[in-house]
């Protein structure tokens, strides 16, 4: 037996040598090249040193290492007669036993494999020590018995959830002797005897049947099934219809097939209810139980569906999300039930088309194009239903009329015209300088306007006409006054606003007279001048006129 591994750790990857130098008087131990120390005689009772410190040389062909370990023997009870029963044990019980049922002792077995009656050296006391444990997930429903062996039942045991149950019992020494393992493991497999304890259930599923009006017959429109836990199988089931007076209908005892001998009108017969039993062929006791069986009667598609409406007819707004679902048209078969399938399409072949689409499935209508109500104010298109049977081979079509009016929206910004010519005479408070005019897209905005003017030298009347609040004097003042002009659309939920800015011109008017540089002057000459001699050159100035402009000054001499 190996009772320790001497390991060295080293960098490099030699091989080593092991031996034992010292401590092993007895010769009881021994290391191979792998560095395994073990025992090489039988470790009995009798020997007189317990502890034994070890000296072991490690050589890799280079260097030496030296190691020491300890053993020390703990002297107990033999058990090294001790013979575990290797059969498996197998054993049987009917399921759903009560709680505390026995169902087998290893004890017996124990004894048997031992021969205690005969073995001087295992006598009866020793396997009343030994200690007893269940193992493995299959033992959680059993308990076993410390002094007998006796195992038993201690929870429900159920043939349908599991039939057989695989464990093992783990069998050593008692507390006193730790140390001490047996390595005895009792396989034991129980298998569950299957009792009659359920009731077969119908599948509820098949006892839903249905079939067509105007039915030929002899007509199969299904079969009725059901189950039973005891038979996996459900080979021993038969089918009885119950308070049936009549051959109308008949089901197969073995198959629980449904047979009908009667024509169905719907219009008379809708839905019938029939009592059925299954039973099971139990030779000790049968079990049985009852459902209903439904037939229900289908209606065949003769009529055209129908929409909820004559008309459809919807606001929205232009400024519609495109993928919103602006409306939905419902259409519903005419037939007491509905056994088509019906889809919906737009089948205008017009441009107004594009705008929307519709789901075949559900007739929700979805916004695909931008609408514009300066564009467009008014969208019609037909949506046509088709209800179709595959299995009928029949097509049945209606058509309804969707009106879309389109809200107006504001969501224009109010535009001005491009030119103004804005003019202001000098010296004068005008109330009608110029009048901006703008518009907007919208319907039914009410624009107005406002002026910014830092100089607070202008204001503005909501219809748009610029007045001055100040008398500009040409000589004086900016010929040139720029102010800012505001438009509001006042529209609703949100109201948009434009700027423009307008630069006004002021005029100039003839309002200063022509003034001489000198008041007086006086002129001194010698001699006489010639005929037609440049005396003086009077240079006249004019306040209100521009430069360049005093050529246009006229001279007279008055005295």
């Amino acid at each position: 037996t190996v009772i320790n591994d001497i390991v060295l750790e080293s960098d490099h990857k030699r091989r080593h040598w092991y031996y034992i130098v010292s401590g092993n008087d007895n010769g009881l131990f021994s290391i191979n090249d792998n560095g395994q120390l073990f025992v090489t005689s039988q470790l009995n009772i009798s020997l007189q040193t317990v502890y034994f410190d070890l000296t072991v040389l490690i050589h890799d062909g280079l260097q030496e290492y030296y190691c020491q370990t300890q053993i020390q023997i703990i002297k107990t009870r033999t058990w090294n007669n001790f013979v575990c029963p290797k059969n498996t044990f197998e054993w049987s019980i009917n399921e759903e036993v009560p709680l505390d049922t026995v169902i087998g002792s290893i004890m017996p077995n124990l004894i048997e494999a031992n021969n205690v009656s005969r073995n001087n050296h295992l006598n009866m006391k020793q396997i009343n020590d030994l200690a007893m444990t269940l193992s493995g997930k299959d033992s959680y429903p059993f308990k076993i018995d410390q002094q007998t062996g006796v195992l038993s039942v201690i929870d429900r045991l159920d043939y349908e959830t599991q039939a057989t149950y695989l464990f093992n019992i783990l069998l050593n020494p008692r507390n006193n002797e730790p140390l001490i393992n047996l390595n005895c493991n009792l396989t034991l497999l129980l298998h569950l005897f299957n009792i009659n304890d359920n009731i077969p259930q119908f599948q509820l599923d098949s006892l839903q049947l249905t079939v067509n009006e105007n039915n030929r017959y002899p007509l199969y429109i299904g079969r009725v099934k059901a189950s039973d836990a005891d038979d996996k199988n459900d080979h021993h089931l038969n089918y009885y219809l119950l308070n049936n007076t009549n051959s109308d209908i008949l089901v197969d005892k073995t198959t629980g097939s449904i047979i009908l001998f009667k024509t169905y009108d719907r219009e008379l017969i809708s839905i019938e209810h029939f009592l059925i039993m299954v039973q099971d062929n139990n030779s000790n006791e049968s079990l049985n139980s009852t459902g209903i069986l439904t037939i229900n009667v289908n209606d065949l598609n003769d009529q055209p569906p129908i929409f909820d409406k004559q008309m459809y007819e919807m606001n929205i707004s232009e400024t519609t999300k495109l993928d919103s679902v602006v409306l939905q048209v419902v259409a519903s078969s005419r037939d007491p039930v509905s056994n088509g399938n019906i889809t919906y399409s737009i089948i205008n072949n017009n441009s107004n088309i594009s705008y929307f689409k519709i789901d075949s499935n559900t007739g929700m209508i979805k916004l695909i194009k931008p609408l514009d109500y300066e564009h467009e104010k008014y969208i019609s298109f037909i949506v046509e239903a088709i209800e179709e049977n595959m299995s009928q081979n029949i097509q049945n079509t209606t058509q309804t009329i969707v009106h879309i009016y389109i809200l107006d929206e504001n969501d224009n910004y109010p535009h001005f015209f491009e030119h103004y010519d804005c003019e202001l005479n000098e010296n004068l408070l005008s109330q009608n300088i110029c009048t901006i005019n703008a518009f907007d897209q919208d319907n039914g905005n009410y624009l107005t306007y406002h002026l910014e003017d830092p100089n607070n030298n202008f204001n503005i009347t909501l219809n748009g006409t610029i007045y001055n609040l100040k008398m500009f004097d040409y000589e004086l003042d900016e010929i040139e006054q720029n102010v800012t002009v505001i438009v509001s659309d006042n529209g609703q939920p949100i109201s948009h606003n434009s700027t423009f800015n307008i630069t006004i011109h002021i005029k100039n008017l003839n309002d200063n007279s022509p003034q001489f540089e000198k008041k007086a002057l006086t002129l001194i000459y010698f001699s006489y001048p010639s005929v037609n001699t440049t005396l003086y050159n009077f240079s006249g100035m004019c306040m209100s006129l521009a430069i360049g402009e005093g050529k246009n000054l006229l001279l007279l001499l008055i005295k």
